[in-house]
């Protein structure tokens, strides 16, 4: 932890009542250059070359190129880092006609100094390396000093190298290593794959036991630093990487195929890496690296990986049976996959538990097979699936089932009536082994014998005298409410949104008609309308609708809120859900974020005046 102390450049009342605003409170602007700084340092020993081992002893001196950089380079932070072993740096900041502040940070490698805002600007800083060269060398220069500073360009202070005098690479077989380095996206909870290749490029002999060893990484500031080490090669490796706002990639996420290897002469093997997200890991840039070492040489892989928080649901899709499919079998098989980028975490058909997966199995994909039992008429099955970020996926299949009518060819003679018989739904003649199926006789007709043939006749029944009905008292509606299934939709201008919405009333035995109506409102917008026709429930709630929205095509690309309300006998109910509209021109989300950004300000600015 970097230690500050005064410097009694001024006496203390001096820097008491003459310090820079708030010390440790800066602005950062922007618009900082190598040109608004004057830099000069020196070495002890001054060398051409330095040989394992060696002490060196580094003064660096910062000072604003004009007196208009003085008071442009102050009001920030410089963070200094050294590449060299057993490292001791410290640090003096002084303003002009004001005090000064020291900062050291004995042992760590990295060292930040906070620069405050004063009058009269920064006068200069003083930074002083002690370090010694690796005694294990793995280049031919290192970086002694390398500065960030804060709302500058990068670069904006010159780094400092040393020479070592007897680096070479050692004779034998050499190592060449791809990829240098890797980068890419990644959810929470998930897992990513790539291969390393690793190739003898020589034909002088084999690489034996190569050695795969994932970094030690931690970030301050705009700066991580990495460190690893080969126990078979005592090959070491450390060194700096700038990434604002980073985290460090925990090396218990690497995991290899293998750790160890030999490689032919002229040969190449290729090594599968794993890195394992925790679901618990903090959205955002992570930095790590992997060492490759063998006897003669090493090489680095860069990692880098960009942690996204998962917000989209599973999906699910269908194969068999078709939504809306007649069918004349008392069963159907329902066939379909789920697919998910992080996985699926359980599945459930009709609320059953089809398969729940344990962390250690995650199927990207998940096939489902199952029969499902008919009752005649309309079934309507739900299959919900959800993935390990909570994410739930729902998809509804509805199939009906008809009693298939068996026709049955007719005996050509018959005598009389007692010759004639019923067989499922048709009247045919009385046959020995005669085989029928189990359905009943059509209502109102008779199976006789006319004219040698059996033959069904209706019978017409009287008309009885017509009844007026009691009026059955309306059923007064009590309770009303509806709930909308996903909650954040994106779209496009234009689109139309389907959305899944369950309805629940009280008592259960009212019917009447359900009126829907929409609402989209943002940033003082608003629009409504009603969805045409109303809905007449045929069954007790809840009950499940999808219900088609369409979105006004001059919908900007917002999140806007959508609510979606149900009115009957003078109740009402709503939920709400955002929808997300997308861009429909490349880049204009920017703009319509730069122009409301640019309106904010004018209006505070108004507020002030």
């Amino acid at each position: 932890m970097a230690k500050i102390s005064l410097i009694p450049v001024l006496a203390l009342i001096v820097l008491v009542a003459m310090a820079p605003r708030a010390q440790g409170e800066y602005v950062n602007q922007t618009g900082v250059t190598s040109e608004d700084f004057a830099v000069s340092w020196t070495l002890t020993p001054e060398k051409d070359c330095y040989d394992p081992g060696d002490s060196i002893t580094l003064l660096y001196t910062i000072e604003p190129a004009s007196d208009e950089a003085a008071k442009k380079i102050d009001g920030r932070a410089y963070i200094f880092v050294t590449t060299l072993d057993n490292p001791t740096l410290n640090a003096v900041v002084y303003y002009k006609n004001g005090g000064a502040v020291g900062y050291s940070s004995d042992g760590e490698n990295t060292l930040e100094v906070k620069v405050g805002e004063w009058e009269d600007g920064l006068e200069k800083i003083v930074v002083k390396v002690t370090c010694e060269t690796p005694s294990i060398l793995q280049a031919k220069s290192y970086a002694i000093l390398w500065s960030v500073v804060k709302g500058a360009e990068p670069g904006a202070l010159p780094t400092v190298f040393v020479d070592m005098c007897y680096f070479a690479p050692p004779e034998g077989p050499r190592m060449s290593v791809s990829p240098k380095e890797f980068e890419t996206d990644v959810y929470q909870g998930s897992k990513i794959k790539f291969g390393i290749v690793v190739e003898e490029t020589t034909d002088l002999g084999p690489l034996k036991s190569v050695e795969l060893v994932p970094c030690v990484c931690s970030c301050n500031a705009d700066v991580c630093m990495y460190s690893a080490y080969s126990q078979k090669h005592k090959s070491r490796v450390k060194g700096t990487e700038p990434c604002v706002n980073c985290y460090p990639i925990n090396p218990e996420w690497i995991s290899f195929s293998k750790n160890y290897f030999d490689v032919p002469s002229g040969g190449k093997v290729t090594v599968n890496c794993t890195i394992s997200i925790p679901k618990d890991a903090s959205p955002g840039k992570y930095i790590g690296c992997i060492l490759v070492a063998c006897s003669t040489n090493s090489s680095l892989i860069s990692l880098r990986l960009d942690v996204l928080k998962d917000t989209v649901p599973p999906e699910i899709v269908v194969y068999s049976p078709k939504n809306g499919e007649v069918v004349t079998k008392p069963y159907i098989t329902l066939k379909g996959i789920a697919r998910d980028n992080i996985g699926i975490r359980s599945l459930r058909i009709n609320k059953e538990e089809y398969r729940i997966m344990g962390l250690e199995e995650k199927y990207i994909e998940l096939p489902f097979e199952q029969e499902m039992q008919l009752e005649e008429g309309w079934n309507c099955f739900t299959i919900e699936a959800e993935d390990f970020a909570g994410n739930l996926a729902r998809e509804m299949v509805s199939v009906k089932y008809e009693v298939p009518i068996e026709t049955v060819t007719p005996s050509p003679m018959c005598k009389s009536d007692d010759d004639c018989v019923w067989c499922g739904r048709e009247c045919v003649r009385k046959t020995p082994g005669l085989i029928c199926p189990a359905i009943s006789p059509p209502e109102n007709y008779e199976c006789v014998c006319v004219d040698g043939r059996c033959t069904a006749i209706r019978v017409v029944t009287p008309v009885p005298e017509p009844v007026t009905p009691t009026p059955t008292p309306k059923i007064q509606l009590e309770k009303l409410s509806i709930s909308i299934y996903s909650k954040e939709t994106k779209a496009r201008a234009g689109e139309t949104v389907n959305y899944t919405v369950t309805v629940d009333w009280y008592p259960p035995e009212w019917r009447g008609d359900l009126q829907f109506s929409v609402t989209i409102s943002a940033a003082g917008f608003e629009k409504s309308f009603k969805i045409e026709p109303s809905v007449r429930p045929s069954s007790n709630p809840p009950i499940t609708n999808t219900i088609p929205v369409p979105i006004p095509e001059n919908l900007l690309p917002l999140t806007y809120m959508v609510k979606l309300g149900v009115e009957a006998d003078s109740l009402k109910a709503s939920d709400e859900t955002t929808l997300r509209i997308s861009p429909s021109t490349p880049g204009f989300e920017a703009v319509v974020s730069v122009v409301a950004g640019v309106s904010a300000l004018v209006l505070r600015k108004a507020r002030i005046l």
